[in-house]
């Protein structure tokens, strides 16, 4: 049994130092490689807009309603929750590229009522400034269901940099510009 383990030990140790240096050499990466280009995120960035409301089926009168506008990059996640008395939902929307005007939305819905959970993963084609409806619970069943409301989350994304202003644009890439400028000022005669 010891011979087994100090067999054992020796081989787990020769293994080791010799995937060691390879498995540090594979985690270095020339500097280039990790260099940020905060010019490159920001024309990266999307606008996530999303109108959240609990509405009946019928959308004619709305219970409560909140907007969040939320800056990203692709493949980070947007979480959104709500709590009431006897649930949770949380919701959390992560934005990949597909083509170009348009974009692939997963969306993660996990809920606890009533001591029940539920998780479900859904994945939506959007468009580049088109609004999108999701419905995280999916559609009530009708007047007479024992739950007549609805959760919408009506969805919009663009990117981030159409958003800004000619003068907004303008500042970012003043303060992006690596160059410092100064003009002296003229002496007085």
């Amino acid at each position: 049994m010891i011979h087994r383990l100090i067999t054992a030990s020796f081989c787990l140790s020769a293994m080791l130092r010799t995937m060691l240096p390879t498995m540090l050499s594979a985690q270095e990466a020339p500097y280039d490689e990790w260099a940020f280009s905060a010019e490159q995120f920001l024309r990266d960035a999307l606008l996530f807009s999303a109108d959240i409301s609990v509405i009946y089926p019928s959308g004619e009168e709305r219970l409560w309603e909140t907007e969040v506008n939320k800056i990203t990059i692709p493949g980070r996640g947007i979480s959104v929750g709500l709590e009431g008395e006897n649930g949770r939902l949380e919701v959390v929307f992560t934005l990949y590229p597909d083509r170009d005007e348009q974009l692939m939305l997963a969306a993660r819905c996990r809920t606890w009522f009533s001591g029940d959970y539920k998780s479900t993963l859904i994945s939506l084609p959007i468009v580049y400034g088109e609004d999108l409806d999701y419905y995280p619970l999916g559609r009530a069943g009708g007047e007479d269901s024992e739950n007549p409301m609805e959760i919408l989350v009506r969805i919009t994304v663009r990117p981030y940099w159409d958003t800004l202003d000619e003068a907004s644009r303008a500042e970012v890439e003043s303060a992006l510009d690596a160059s410092i400028r100064f003009r002296p000022l003229k002496e007085e005669e």
